[in-house]
């Protein structure tokens, strides 16, 4: 497909460094992001006491879809040794079963609550575990302690799957302590058949702090103890960091999550909207710490924690009612598109403050674009490089001018490429759909100018070509176009391999059809094809496979005919998004070009007459003709004629006529379809081989005298008088 001359351009400023650009290496994967969560340490208590905490909730667990939820464990378990003190944890159980509730999936991440002596060091952790003088904590007691909180959680039927040894408290905690903590807490859980939670260490006050910690871990070989490492970045370290920490937890097999990131929506502010800059600042750390290879992250008190001044994500004021603020739009688009999608890296051109990130998942790009500065930057050429885009890209933008849900707008792709602004000081979140675009019926396409709006599938071994005359191949293909001058083929030397299948796709509205049927030509001449298939997928729910399918040679030559085929897709009707993908499969690679050309895809909604038969022919034996010209009850009536009269098309009748006299008229009664499009009337002549019959107006009057359904009764009147007539009902096609 030819891309239009301004794109062209585009793509030649951009390969040459000059200009400003934004390009996305949608085929550069990085990491699979599995965690995308929120965090409730320090506010499970508050929000049940707010006014709509089920709604609060609903909004923060269920029309997000975070997997994970940040839990607190807490020295008041058990100020005095042995003496438990469970009902401290009731609001925060209470508010877990609440969100499980709405989603069943949850997963819970306890982290200690380690601020009692603000950013000091002293009074997290109760006197007889910790000494604060030695800072040496008793490893087995502590051990215990933890496993005492997993258990009781499990009991509550909200299970613990991950945690830290602590949170922010590595002087207490080098690697050798916890260490001899996870130990001895991996073993008392055991011993009492409770399931181990993940170990991910140590929720970090700064990435050094990580760093030293990893370091630690590897010299002393406690790597196995550890699921993942974690840490926050609340001294701005940046991308370097995030790449030492990345690189080093990679190093030993462990992913890293940031357990404490900003979602740009907190302040004491009292409620009121923090400015844009919040928000722009939070997405900008994230365009690094993705960047340095992260896999997720719990986004930091989403709601507040019944303290009025503190603005979250969700304000809620002590007691009140919880709001959702600018930050929450923000963070529910973000978590939304970024879970379970893996990072493709971009690049930036020429724009000072300007910070992106993206994320794939199957045909759907989620591009981040944070501008810090002050500098708008207007009509700038967005490209991806290794695929092209056939819908239009849909763009989010936030600035402090905007609706806290942001701005909306459309912007037209064309091959590899769109164009879009970035506001000053703005959040933009582009949603940018690879997949083929929805088609209208009815569609025709020969291949005359490329593919056309069909795509290459993504989970293949290799792609169909565009062919001409003879494949490049002797002996397989065919030796011209079915129609026009070009059609797709697979091209086995492409492959070089075994048994590996192509595919192409291309989406159709199939929403208003009541019927449908593709129809396209096939040459299938080699000795080592597989097969052709025809796959069709509704809304994107998975492939019904080999909706149609031919295996093997079906023609033996190049110059031997093309083959048809036609492929009912009733089955699939009423889907706004059917997509058709055409299947093929080699047995080696060579001499097995399959080809396909003169695609035609139709359909309609059905006429009241086709309504009609599918319902009055639904127990007909097979092979019936049920067309309007067929009659398989051999009376007068064509089944056109049976519907417009109804009658039965499997019974030989006649219409039912009811005649009666009321003087001055002589009466008859038929029944017709109200909604045909056929005119049919009544006609009278005093010879039945007559050819003049005199209609209504001339001797005969008819009149509609009930109606019901799509039928309706009509009266005919007719004068008595002493001569003889003939009457009859006419049927105008």
């Amino acid at each position: 497909m030819r891309l239009p001359f301004w794109l062209a351009a585009v793509l030649l400023c951009s390969s040459q460094g000059q200009g400003q650009s934004i390009t996305v290496n949608a085929t550069d994967y990085g990491q699979t992001i599995d965690m995308m969560g929120g965090d409730m340490e320090r506010s499970s208590k508050a929000i049940q006491n707010a006014a709509n905490k089920a709604e609060m909730i609903r909004w923060s667990f269920e029309d997000i879809g975070f997997n994970f939820c940040r839990v607190q464990y807490d020295k008041n378990q058990e100020l005095e040794e042995g003496t438990k003190n469970w009902a401290f944890y009731d609001k925060q159980v209470a508010t877990m079963q609440q969100i499980k509730a709405v989603n069943p999936d949850i997963r819970f991440f306890a982290t200690l609550r380690s601020d009692y002596d603000g950013y000091g060091d002293d009074n997290n952790l109760p006197d007889w575990l910790c000494n604060y003088s030695t800072k040496v904590v008793d490893t087995d007691k502590y051990g215990i302690f933890l496993a005492d909180y997993v258990e009781y959680m499990s009991q509550q039927g909200v299970p613990v799957d991950m945690m830290c040894v602590a949170k922010e408290w590595k002087a207490y905690f080098p690697a050798d302590v916890a260490r001899d903590v996870i130990i001895k807490f991996n073993r008392e859980l055991t011993a009492r058949g409770v399931a181990v939670p993940l170990i991910s260490d140590q929720g970090f006050w700064n990435l050094s702090g990580c760093i030293n910690y990893i370091d630690d871990v590897a010299d002393l070989g406690t790597e196995d103890l550890y699921g993942s490492f974690s840490c926050h970045d609340y001294q701005d370290q940046g991308l370097s960091y995030w790449m030492t920490v990345g690189s080093k937890a990679a190093a030993l097999g462990k992913p890293v999550y940031n357990d404490e990131s900003s979602h740009g929506g907190g302040g004491p502010s009292y409620g009121v909207e923090p400015d844009i800059s919040s928000p722009v600042n939070a997405y900008r750390k994230k365009c690094e710490m993705y960047a340095g290879g992260i896999k997720g992250e719990m986004m930091f008190e989403i709601w507040s924690r019944g303290i009025n001044r503190e603005t979250r994500a969700i304000y809620c004021p002590s007691g009140g009612t919880g709001r959702r603020m600018r930050a929450y739009y923000i963070m529910k688009q973000f978590a939304n598109h970024v879970m379970d999608s893996t990072y493709v890296t971009s690049d930036v051109e020429s724009m000072s403050g300007v910070h992106t990130m993206a994320f794939r998942k199957d045909d759907l790009i989620f591009l981040c674009v944070i501008n810090e500065s002050t500098n708008a930057y207007e009509s700038v050429p967005m490209v991806l490089n290794g695929t092209t885009i056939s819908k239009p890209v849909i763009k989010t933008c936030w600035t402090s001018d905007t609706d806290i849900t942001g701005a909306v707008s459309s912007h037209p792709a064309s091959g590899s490429g769109y164009i879009a602004s970035i506001p000053a000081e703005s959040l933009n979140f582009c949603i940018i759909d690879l997949g083929p675009a929805v088609l209208a019926l009815p569609y025709a396409e020969s291949f005359e100018e490329g593919l056309g709006a069909w795509v290459q599938s993504a989970s293949d071994n290799f792609d169909w070509s565009l062919g001409s005359g003879y494949t490049v191949t002797t002996n397989t293909g065919p030796s011209v176009a079915s129609d026009g001058g070009q059609y797709l083929y697979l091209e086995g030397h492409d492959t070089d391999e075994y048994n590996k299948t192509a595919g192409i796709e291309c989406s159709f509205d199939l929403g208003a059809c009541d019927w449908s049927e593709l129809s396209f030509d096939y040459h299938m001449f080699g000795p080592y094809i597989d097969c052709l298939a025809v796959d069709v997928s509704t809304n994107g729910a998975g492939w019904t496979s080999n909706v149609w399918k031919r295996v093997g040679q079906q023609h033996t030559s190049s110059e031997s005919v093309w083959s048809n085929a036609v492929v009912d897709l009733s089955a699939f009707v009423g889907n706004e998004t059917v997509s058709l993908r055409f299947r093929g499969k080699q047995k080696k690679w060579h001499a097995a070009d399959t080809a396909i050309d003169n695609v035609i895809v139709t359909g309609a909604p059905f006429t009241p007459f086709q309504h009609w038969a599918v319902n009055s022919f639904s127990d007909a034996p097979p092979g019936t003709d049920i067309s309007s010209a067929g009659n398989p009850d051999g009376d007068r009536l064509n089944n056109l004629q049976e519907w417009v009269l109804v009658t039965d098309p499997m019974t030989a009748d006649t219409p039912p006529l009811n005649i009666s006299i009321s003087e001055p008229n002589f009466i008859l009664t038929y029944d017709r379809r109200s909604d045909s499009g056929l005119i049919v009337r009544a006609g009278w002549a005093l010879s039945p081989t007559s050819t003049v019959w005199r209609l209504n107006g001339d001797g005969l009057t008819e009149v509609v005298i009930g109606s019901g359904g799509d039928v309706e009764t009509v009266a005919v009147l007719i004068p008595l008088d002493e001569k003889q007539k003939f009457i009859r009902l006419e049927v105008e096609q």
